[in-house]
């Protein structure tokens, strides 16, 4: 099973105080019993690490880069890095004029590399993800 991390499960998984940290890390700890194969790309961890280090400071982002690595080394996390065509299939989904307005951009790109890399869930809080129709996603928790 591949499983897409959005920014906002790695917020929560993150920072004790989110409202979303006992479900993220209960979801999570399932994930990993699964041995899941974890991704998640450039546009998300930017995010991440802006969000985080807003909330948490930058000992909380030096904590998840270090973790970020790790999984990455020993292949359980893959970093999907942004090229032109996946730049260009998202905005085509980002212009959607049914998606909500609080849909951003990097929900789109999320959307178009689940869709190019055939990845199964979608690890997130965000609920505008309830109005994507294409790529049908199933999100966890």
């Amino acid at each position: 099973m591949k499983v897409f991390l959005d920014a906002s499960a790695i917020i929560a998984l993150s920072i004790e105080n989110d409202t979303n940290h006992q479900k993220a890390v209960s979801a999570w700890q399932k994930l990993i019993a699964k041995k899941v194969a974890f991704f998640t790309s450039d546009y998300v961890l930017d995010e991440s690490f802006t969000r985080i280090r807003k909330i948490g400071g930058l000992e909380k982002i030096f904590k998840l880069y270090q973790s970020l690595k790790d999984m990455e080394t020993t292949k359980k996390l893959t970093i999907l890095w942004m090229d032109k065509e996946v730049f260009l299939r998202s905005f085509q989904i980002f212009a959607d004029k049914s998606m909500p307005k609080t849909f951003s951009f990097t929900d789109a790109t999320i959307a178009a590399q689940m869709k190019t890399h055939k990845l199964d869930l979608l690890f997130t809080f965000d609920r505008d993800f309830k109005s994507l129709k294409k790529p049908r996603l199933k999100v966890i928790p």
